[in-house]
């Protein structure tokens, strides 16, 4: 159920989370966002964006984090409104913490 409506309210959103309830994601109108969890484990999070991304850097770390392959993370489904090309990635995000990206083009 969850998924369906996340699916509704962020069709416009560029970033979105496919996650377990109780994790949020909070856009920046400087191209940068927090993906957090309130969740008292770690978890899997899928971060999808909107367009051909090649890549997210962790703001904290610097870390970049590689797009999931095509098969996986690219096209059709939870699209950006018109049902365009979507590029997912792949995050642990540790408990009761949060994590901040920036898309790399």
């Amino acid at each position: 159920v969850l998924a369906a409506v996340r699916s509704a309210v962020m069709r416009e959103m560029p970033v979105t989370v496919s996650a377990l309830g109780g994790v949020s994601v909070f856009e920046y109108d400087n191209g940068t966002f927090v993906v957090e969890s309130f969740l008292p484990g770690a978890t899997g999070v899928t971060i999808g964006v909107n367009g051909r991304a090649t890549g997210l850097t962790n703001l904290a770390s610097g870390e970049a984090v590689a797009p999931q392959p095509a098969g996986r993370g690219r096209g059709g489904r939870g699209g950006n409104g018109g049902g365009g090309a979507r590029t997912n990635f792949a995050v642990t995000v540790p408990a009761h913490s949060w994590m901040a990206f920036s898309v790399t083009p």
